[in-house]
């Protein structure tokens, strides 16, 4: 069986989504779109999962980013549960798994990642889980409510907010982290320290420098599971759920023709290394215009930006008027009642400031480079989020940095 499309999005993630919506807006008059997606749910926001829906906080219905009717009325072929097997550039055709060969006038490469495994023994056992998708999380939600503890293995940001979110429901919740210390990717002690006592206060068990070696259940039994540490512990628990990180869903595109490093490698204006072939989200290892380096973000607000410049550049007809991705990355994470925002890429920074006090749960954190502040971390203070983004997105030096440190002083504006 065969399609032809003006447009085709491959994943059924934000991107995608945002990119989708960028098309429609651009009323092209008569274009036909088509959407493929491994799973059979509608794009969805993935941030819940882990957070407000897991906690049971917000119901299915609100984790879609539309509802099933905007896809008919703006009359989109849908092909879920459906993954593409291959993609051929040069006759700008795709296969996919229900021997389907879609044509395609542009195509937008969404396919996000793919969760890491727990590769020990017994890691592939009933109630080991990972959590990607929304089936992973309706199946943690049903899980948690009969057991009485949690083992997290990872203490990536999920990681950290699944422990959250399992203390919350009153689980024991353990969670192992083979790093020193806790949110190490902030580089800051400070922050570790205080996120530490933190969630110890709140019940958690963090064990760092450790993790999970093996995986086991009483034969015959469906009983508790036992899980051996690099410590040499014995953990038993009812569940784990396991936060080691994602890789780039690009096996597909492995005979493509398409440059491939960490993701699909595609410039300031997401396009690939061959015509009217673009990337975007998760799975887009992208030039940075403002960091001037090729950067691989998996966050929601890059998922939606990246959709945008997609969905422009896609619709346009004219290269000269061809818009570059320019936003301030940025990402946010909710643990229990602290939430925090984290802006910038700290590469190659050299100093760490503070403003405020992690003790009163109101501070930024200024990762400077010589005299230009390339990161900031904020919690607390969002009277200061805008002229911070606007520090961040000039990239010019700062006249004195050392007065970031005195939240009496207002944030400087960049230096000409």
């Amino acid at each position: 069986m065969g399609t032809a499309v003006d447009f085709l999005l491959v994943g059924g993630g934000l991107a995608s989504a945002t990119a989708l919506e960028t098309l429609l807006q651009a009323d092209m008059g008569g274009s036909r779109i088509a959407l493929v997606a491994a799973e059979q749910e509608l794009p969805y926001h993935r941030p819940p999962l882990s957070k407000g829906y897991l906690l049971g906080k917000r119901n299915r219905d609100s984790v879609f980013v539309k509802p099933r009717d905007f896809y008919e009325r703006a009359g989109v072929i849908l092909r879920l549960g459906t993954k593409v097997t291959t993609v051929q550039p040069e006759a700008h055709t795709v296969t996919t798994d229900q021997s389907e060969t879609v044509q395609y006038g542009k195509l937008l490469l969404a396919t996000g990642c793919a969760v890491r495994k727990l590769t020990v023994p017994g890691g592939d056992l009933p109630r080991v889980f990972m959590l990607r998708t929304l089936a992973d999380s309706d199946a943690l939600r049903a899980t948690q409510e009969h057991a009485k503890s949690v083992l997290i293995v990872g203490g990536s940001f999920i990681g950290m907010e699944l422990a959250s979110a399992f203390a919350q429901k009153g689980l024991r919740t353990t969670l192992l982290h083979r790093g020193k210390e806790v949110f190490d990717k902030l580089g800051s002690p400070e922050a570790s320290a205080f996120f530490a006592r933190y969630y110890a206060e709140r019940g958690v068990t963090i064990r760092t420098e450790d993790e999970a070696t093996a995986v086991e259940r009483r034969p015959g039994t469906d009983g508790p599971l036992a899980v051996t540490t690099k410590r040499g512990d014995t953990l038993t628990v009812d569940f784990v759920a396991v936060g080691v990180g994602v890789v780039p869903d690009i096996k597909y595109l492995e005979t493509s023709g398409i440059k491939l490093d960490n993701g699909v490698v595609v410039n300031e204006y997401l396009e690939a290394s061959v015509p009217n072939v673009y990337a975007a989200g998760d799975v887009a290892n992208f030039f940075d215009p403002l960091y001037q380096r090729q950067r691989r973000i998996e966050h929601w607000d890059t998922a939606i930006q990246h959709g945008k410049v997609a969905g422009a550049n896609m619709a346009e007809t004219d290269p000269a008027r061809r818009v570059p991705y320019a936003a301030v990355s940025y990402f946010f994470s909710d643990v229990f009642d602290v939430s925090f925002e984290y802006f910038g890429d700290a590469t190659g920074t050299d100093r760490t400031i503070t403003r405020g006090s992690f003790d009163d749960r109101a501070v930024t954190l200024f990762y400077v480079e010589n005299a230009t502040v390339r990161a900031a971390f904020i919690m607390g203070r969002p009277w200061e989020r805008k002229a911070l983004i606007e520090l961040l997105r000039t990239q010019q030096p700062v006249q004195n940095p050392d007065e970031l440190a005195n939240p009496e002083v207002p944030l400087p504006q960049p230096s000409a």
